[in-house]
Formats: structure tokens, sequence, C-alpha cells
């Protein structure tokens, strides 16, 4: 049965005036219990609900009759509080209910009273309360996770009573592959008798889709859309990758478009991957996607195969390679937070990359040529190729450029491989972390070519790091992690400058200075000896000067090597 037909039935129900038990089955995360909130809210909004009471019931954990009949009257709420579910004014108002019937009932309902575990209650008013369940709407939720003491044949039986005796409406919400061996060979039996309609709930993505995600508004738009390609039909996991991109929206209300676009692709693969591992490719893959390379493999390498298995669908997203504004994405998916700072700094750089240059890439064009037809003669499609690369050396990134050049070599086009690596490495600005080959995410079955490699390295001996060693210390004291660059900034004071650079520091940041210095030294005796040979030249030079100064030092963890 569509999820249409579904919705359908549970509307019918919903406006029916006829005591019956609707039974809508589903596997775990399809969305039942948000599809049956959602639906049962429309009916109260559209004056469709005839219900003038209800009660939602978990069973999860509930472990006797006692306890769901008691569940039962204590979730009782108006339809105002379907959602919301019962509060201190709510349950008040039952109570004063049951202390009303207690009081009349006394004398005669002593018998009745008797069936009811009143241990966990204590007094008249637990004993009378399910007397007063009737004539309403109650849901029934995760028959499949009741207590080991609460039995199929009783409950059902519960439903039963509910349904003639006490002239309720009952839906029950269910995942019937999980009630296995004989529970679920006599629960498919007793529930045949028991209910009036079964409906199985299984949505299509593009159903799924349409119930989770809302909003007329750009980000749902693109999430319906990123949805159905990605075939994803789990609502809880939609629901999980909305709050994500709207979280992401929230933090950058004045991003460009093509910014927002990016990050809400990279919101549903990292959210698909995090939060429904079984079903989507892994952050791990994610991360060493590129698009290039998944064209270049031949398709004969089998289904089973990740590369093929998921090319088509990322394509179609699209989505050509992971670059540090997604990363930054995906850890967010895995984490469960965003951290806003970095999140910001990534996307001013991508924005400032897309104002720059555009999005016009003419090295992507002759790609998708490749990807898209066989009229053209192999010639014509290599030199489109080439000729792509060096119209797109400033706005193509490295993992796409390495490969191109890899491309190139493998037909025959050495000399115009190095001719574009050179020119791709020229055309990019003087950033040295940009040539930092380990700031790159080249998958282990495409390393970074030689001639590149040997470029990017010449390119960064040229660069001067023109940032204060001092600014930089006080920034990592502060938090910020520090990275290969500034160690090798750090790395060129010699131990004049640190003793200039300590002395000259006043304020609460001399400590920070003092304790960061020693600390990164001492993390990286090992691969930097100059750097802490310095530092602690430095501090013994200054401890020398006076017993004060010694002592102080020894406040920040200094002590000198002639003290030790």
């Amino acid at each position: 049965m569509s999820a249409a037909l579904v919705i359908e039935e549970i509307r019918r129900f919903l406006a029916s005036e006829k005591a019956e038990v609707l039974c809508v089955k589903g596997r775990w995360g399809v969305g039942k219990t948000y599809a049956w909130r959602h639906y049962l809210d429309e009916a109260r909004r559209d004056k469709t609900l005839h219900a003038t009471k209800y009660s939602y019931v978990s069973l999860f954990g509930l472990n006797s009759l006692d306890d769901v009949r008691y569940a039962i009257f204590e979730g009782t709420v108006a339809p105002a509080k379907a959602l919301t579910g019962p509060d201190i004014e709510s349950v008040g108002d039952l109570l004063e209910k049951g202390k009303s019937l207690g009081r009349r009932a006394r004398g005669w309902a002593q018998p009745v009273f008797s069936i009811f575990n009143a241990g966990g209650v204590g007094d008249m008013i637990a004993r009378s309360a399910f007397l007063l369940v009737r004539n309403q709407l109650i849901c029934i939720d995760d028959l499949e996770r009741a207590g080991a003491g609460l039995s199929v044949r009783d409950l059902l039986g519960l439903v039963s009573f509910l349904k003639d005796q006490r002239q309720c409406q009952v839906v029950l919400l269910l995942n019937d592959e999980a009630i296995e061996g004989e529970d679920g060979e006599q629960f498919k039996r007793l529930l045949e008798k028991v209910v009036d309609t079964a409906v199985l709930f299984a949505p299509s993505p593009t159903e799924a889709a349409a119930i989770a995600v809302e909003g007329d508004d750009a980000v749902s738009n693109q999430l319906r859309s990123g949805v159905v390609t990605l075939g994803i039909t789990n609502i809880r996991v939609i629901k999980k990758i909305e709050r994500l991109a709207q979280q992401l929206a929230e933090l950058l209300p004045d991003a460009h478009e093509l910014v927002l676009s990016q990050g809400i692709t990279a919101c549903l693969l990292g959210g698909w991957a995090v939060y429904e591992p079984a079903q989507a490719p892994s952050l791990d893959f994610l991360r060493d996607y590129n698009s290039l390379l998944a064209a270049m493999q031949e398709r004969e390498d089998g289904p089973d195969d990740e590369v093929v298995r998921w090319r088509d669908r990322l394509d179609a997203m699209p989505y050509g390679a992971t670059d540090d504004f997604d990363t930054v994405i995906f850890d967010a998916a895995e984490a469960g937070y965003f951290d806003a700072t970095r999140l910001r700094d990534e996307a001013g750089k991508l924005q400032g990359r897309i104002e720059r240059e555009g999005r016009v890439n003419p090295l992507a064009m002759a790609w998708n040529r490749y990807r898209e037809a066989l009229t053209d003669d192999d010639e014509v499609v290599i030199d489109a190729i080439e000729q792509g690369a060096r119209e797109s050396l400033a706005i193509t990134d490295s993992l796409n450029m390495n490969a191109t050049i890899a491309f190139l070599r493998e037909q025959g086009r050495n000399a115009q491989a190095d001719e574009i690596v050179q020119a791709y490495v020229a055309a990019q600005p003087a950033d040295r972390r940009y040539f930092e080959v380990r700031n790159h995410h080249f998958p282990a079955d495409q390393p970074i070519d030689a001639v590149l490699a040997a470029a990017f390295a010449e390119r960064l001996a040229s660069i001067q790091d023109e940032r204060d060693p001092k600014a930089v210390l006080l920034d990592i004291g502060h938090g910020r992690p520090w990275q290969d660059i500034d160690l090798d900034l750090i790395a060129t004071v010699d131990a004049d400058g640190y003793e200039a650079m300590f002395e000259g520091t006043e304020g609460p940041d001399l400590a920070v200075l003092v304790r960061i210095a020693q600390q990164i030294s001492q993390q990286h005796f090992i691969d930097r000896p100059a750097l802490q040979e310095a530092i602690v030249e430095a501090l013994s030079r200054i401890a020398t000067k006076s017993p004060l100064r010694a002592r102080r030092l020894r406040q920040w963890g200094f002590t000198p090597p002639a003290d030790g």
C-alpha cells in the first residue's frame, strides 16, 4: 500500500465516529509515529477530528496491564494538547475526576478496584482511574518493545475491551517484523481478530520527503530534492538532516546562495552517512570521493565496488569532491553540533572564491562531456580536457587537477601535464597552507603526482610567513589548535628572539605566552629539537637575572636545567 493510501486511511479513521482498531505497521524509523502525530494535528486544525479526548502510550518498558491501564488514563488530554502531552493541569483534572469517582463508587466498586495494582499509587485514585477511560482516541505505540511481563494476548485483549466495552478508537503503531518466534505467530493470529484495518507504512523517497519536510523555502526545497535523489525513506533520518540544514542556514544568514546550496548538499550526505550508516556511503568514503576519479573507474569493477555503487547518485546531487567547507559540515554531523567559528570562516573563504571566480568551470564541462557522450573522437575528448585544465587553473581544486594530470599522463601527454602543473601552481594565491601537501585529501589510490608535489614544495619554500610569531603563539594559547605552518614559523625564532618576546610582554598574556611556548616545544622536542633549545635557553637567561624572576617562571612551569 502506498503512503498516500495509508495517509488517507489515517485521515478517515480520525474523522470516524465508529469505535474501531487501526494497525499501522512499518519498519523502525520509517516515520509511523511522526506521520500519526502529523495527521492527528492536521485533523485537529481542520476540525475533522471526531474524538474529544486523546491518550498516547508507548509500551517501551511497561511490564503489566496495570501499567498500561494507568498510562492510558494518565496520558489522556484534550486534542489541543495531543502533541505536547499531559501537563500538571491536565493530570490535575484527571485526578479530580478520579477522586470524585472513587467517592461515589466506594460503597459498591471494591471488587472492581481489586483487579488493579494499587501498589505503585497507594490510594483510591489509581484504583478508579481506568474507569474514566471511555469514548476516546488512544494511540498505543512500540508494541514490539513491551516489557517481558506484558503478554501479546493480554495486551490485545485490552485493546479489544477498549473498543467493544469502552467505545474507544485505538490505533496500534508497531514493527511486526521485530516480533519473532512463537510470540510473532501468536501475535499475527490475534491481530487479525482484534484489528479492523491494518496498513503497511512504507513511504517512497518522494513520499517520505513530502511528509518529513514541509517548508517552502529554498532549504526545504533542496532537502526534498536531495532526499529523493539519494533514495532516503527513513523519516527519522530526514528530520535529523533537516535540523542540521536549518542550523546551517541560521549560522550563515547572509551566505551566497551557492554557498548555502553546497552546504545543504553536505548536510544531506554527511547526515545520511552518520544517521543511517547501513544504507549510506561512509564519511571516510565521502571525504575521499572525487568525481573525476570516479568517472575514470571502469564499470567492470562490479556493483559491489563503493565508487561504482555510489557515483551516479553523488553525481546527481551534484557532488564533485570534498573541500574544507564540506569537511566542517561532515564533522558537525558526526559530533552533533557545529563549530560556528570554523563554519563561518570556511564559508567566507568559499564565498570569496565564488565571487572572484564564478562557477563556470571549463574543465568540469569537459569532464561532463567525457561522461555523458560517446560520439566524440578520443583525441577530441583528450584535447577538450587538456584545454579545460588550462582555462580553469585558478578555479579547480587540487584533487580534480591532480586527477586530470594523471589522466593526461595516462594518455601519453606528459609534456602537456608538466606544463599544466607549473601553470596551476603559479595560478594559486601565496598561501603557505595551500602548498602543504598534508592539507589536501589525496586518496590512497590517486596520490599526488610527483611533479605536482615537487612544484608545491618549491612554491612553499618561496613564500615567506609574514605573521608575528608572538601573535601566533598567543592565538594558540587562547585555544586554537596549532598546525605545521605555525611550527615552521615559531621555529624561526632563536633564543635571543624569545628572550626579547618574553621580556617585552606584560599583563595576562605573559603567563599564556610562557606556558604555550613550553607546551609546544616539549611536544615537539623530537622533530623540532632546536625549538625547545631556543625556548629553554631564553627562559634560563631570564631566570638567572634574579631569584624573583626564577620564582615567577617556576609558577608557570619552567625550571632551569641547572636547578633540575
